[in-house]
């Protein structure tokens, strides 16, 4: 069964979050969304469950958090194997 998180520790996850966001690339080029994603991202790529992350950003359905259930080639390319002839 997943661990829940407390109240506090995702308050202190989302501050945390925000002190390393409020950059003005951030805002200007994303806002609030480029934040969640970012920070799904590195959840998901830490092993964070999508249960406790749906907890993080308040989701009601697991629907709404499996939106961020995408291919990340960034941690599958050590996985695949080299095509004959090519170099990396």
């Amino acid at each position: 069964m997943a661990r829940m998180f407390s109240d506090e520790e995702k308050l202190r996850v989302w501050k945390r979050r925000i002190f390393y966001a409020e950059t003005e690339a951030v805002f200007i080029h994303g806002g609030t969304h480029l934040l969640r994603h970012s920070m799904t991202t590195t959840m998901l790529r830490n092993g964070a469950l999508f249960e406790d992350i749906g907890q993080i950003l308040r989701h009601n359905s697991p629907d709404s958090t499996r939106i961020y259930a995408k291919v990340d080639f960034h941690s599958l390319r050590p996985l695949a194997p080299q095509w004959p002839g090519q170099t990396l």
